[in-house]
């Protein structure tokens, strides 16, 4: 049975606690989108797939630059930039833990990405972490610029050596936050995915229509 992972990018910010909304869904009051996102997905009650071995294979993967690690990992306080106080900021690997997830959490260190060797090498460290068959659920909020773009081409590369699927791409919109709610929408980045999909299957349908056209030049009498 194929396994369910979720992979975000952790980022450097101090983030604001709000609450993420999409449809009829709201989300725990959280500084980060990836617990929200992980709300959003139900993985607290559906990602509990088993292999052989009755061990639970669903992952949670969080990718870490070392700035990531040292300001929003495993902080329980941390200085408001704004107002220069200390402040109670509960790092996201305890937000993770609290939330007793049913699968394991991977946490991966990465590059900040600032050539393309280290594009390359989080290209491959992500490659790396999938199985054959993985279903895949990306959160893009504070990932890089490129990094949607090398989400797509991951995509297509390892759906054609390894068998992925890519289920749900999202991010959290906290700009576009209602400051009187206190609630940012989750918006899903899909519509790319599908629009490459399409693109791929009509490019396929040109290429075998143009074929069978040839071929029957070829063969009429």
């Amino acid at each position: 049975m194929a396994r369910k992972v979720f992979i975000s990018v952790l980022g450097t910010g101090y983030y604001e606690a709000c609450k993420y909304i999409k449809g009829s869904f709201c989300s725990t009051e959280t500084r980060f989108i990836q617990q929200a996102t992980l709300e959003y997905l139900k993985v607290s009650n559906n990602w509990t797939t088993k292999n052989n071995d009755g061990e639970v294979v669903d992952r949670v993967i969080i990718l870490l630059t070392d700035g990531a690690r040292k300001t929003n990992w495993s902080q329980t306080k941390r200085t408001n930039k704004l107002t220069g106080e200390e402040e109670d900021y509960l790092g996201l690997e305890q937000v993770l833990q609290n939330m007793n997830l049913p699968c394991p959490m991977e946490a991966l260190s990465i590059p900040d990405g600032k050539s393309e060797e280290e594009m390359w090498t989080i290209f491959n460290t992500v490659y790396d972490a999938l199985k054959p068959n993985d279903e895949l659920y990306f959160d893009l909020t504070h990932s890089f610029r490129y990094l949607p773009m090398l989400v797509l081409v991951l995509g297509n590369y390892a759906k054609f050596l390894k068998g992925v699927k890519v289920n749900h791409i999202s991010y959290g919109n906290y700009e576009a936050r209602n400051a009187a709610t206190n609630e940012a929408p989750l918006m899903d980045s899909d519509t790319e995915w599908q629009y490459q999909k399409a693109t791929r299957t009509e490019r396929k349908q040109c290429a075998y229509s143009i074929t069978a056209r040839k071929r029957e030049k070829e063969y009429r009498p």
